[in-house]
C-alpha cells in the first residue's frame, strides 16, 4: 500500500497505531500469531484492532509478511490499512520501519504494538495516549510498566519515529530509550498483558487463561 491519507475532519492531535504481525512464528508451529484464535474474540489481530478503535486511534495499520494474503483474506472486514512487508524476515525493526514509512512524511504520534502482547487492556492504551502535559513536552517514548517491568505497546513521538527510520536491521527498537532517557515517559498500569512475549503455544495458552480470568473479575 502507499502512504496513508489522514482524514482532514479529525482533530489536529491524532494518534495512529501500527500492529506488528509480520513474523514467521516458527516457535508457534508456523501458525501466524495474528491469526491465533481467542475464544469469543476471534483472531488476535481482530481483538487488537477493536481495542485500537476503542482508544480512538486512527489510522490503524497492520504490518504483515509471513502468509500476508491469509491475514488479509481472513480479516478483510476489519478497518485496517494493510502494509505488506516483503523483508519481514529481517526482524521487528524493519517491520516497524515499513509501518512508519506507510504513515507518510508528516506522521502523527504512533502506537507501536506487536502481536506478541495481544491481551493489553483498553485502559492501558487510553492512559498511554492521554496528552502528557506541557511539563513532559519532550517525551517521545511512552511505555507502560506493570510492577516495575516495562512492556508493550509504546507510543512514539516524531523524534523517535525519525530515528527508528534510520536504524539498521540489527539495531533493536529499545536502543531509542537507552540513548534518550529524558525522552522516556513510564506509565504505570495494572495490566500484566503489557509484559507478555507470547512466542510458544504454551505461553499463549497461559496468557489466554489469565485474560479469561481478568474478564470474569
Amino acid at each position: 500500500m502507499g502512504t496513508v491519507i489522514r482524514d482532514p475532519g479529525l482533530p489536529a492531535r491524532m494518534v495512529a497505531a501500527i500492529l506488528l504481525a509480520a513474523g514467521g512464528s516458527s516457535r508457534m508451529g508456523g501458525e501466524p500469531k495474528g491469526l491465533q484464535e481467542i475464544p469469543s474474540e476471534g483472531p488476535v489481530l481482530a481483538r487488537m484492532a477493536r481495542v485500537c478503535a476503542g482508544a480512538e486511534l486512527f489510522p490503524v495499520l497492520a504490518v504483515v509478511g509471513y502468509r500476508a494474503a491469509e491475514h488479509r483474506d481472513r480479516l478483510s472486514s476489519l478497518p485496517l490499512h494493510w502494509v505488506e512487508h516483503p523483508g519481514w524476515a529481517r526482524g521487528r525493526t524493519s517491520s516497524a520501519q515499513a509501518g512508519l514509512r506507510a504513515l507518510g512524511d508528516d506522521p502523527p504520534e504512533c502506537l507501536l504494538w506487536p502481536v506478541d502482547a495481544p491481551f493489553v487492556q483498553l485502559s492501558t492504551l487510553q492512559r498511554l495516549v492521554a496528552p502528557p502535559g506541557a511539563a513532559l513536552a519532550g517525551v517521545n517514548w511512552s511505555v507502560p510498566a506493570f510492577q516495575g517491568r516495562r512492556g508493550h505497546p509504546v507510543l512514539l513521538g516524531p523524534l523517535a519515529q525519525r530515528e527508528i527510520l534510520r536504524y539498521p536491521d540489527d539495531r533493536p527498537l529499545s536502543a531509542f530509550p537507552a540513548e534518550h532517557p529524558r525522552a522516556v515517559r513510564e506509565v504505570p498500569v495494572d495490566d500484566p498483558g503489557v509484559t507478555d512475549n507470547l512466542d510458544t503455544p504454551g505461553a499463549f495458552l497461559d496468557a489466554l487463561e489469565r485474560f479469561r480470568g481478568e474478564a470474569k473479575a
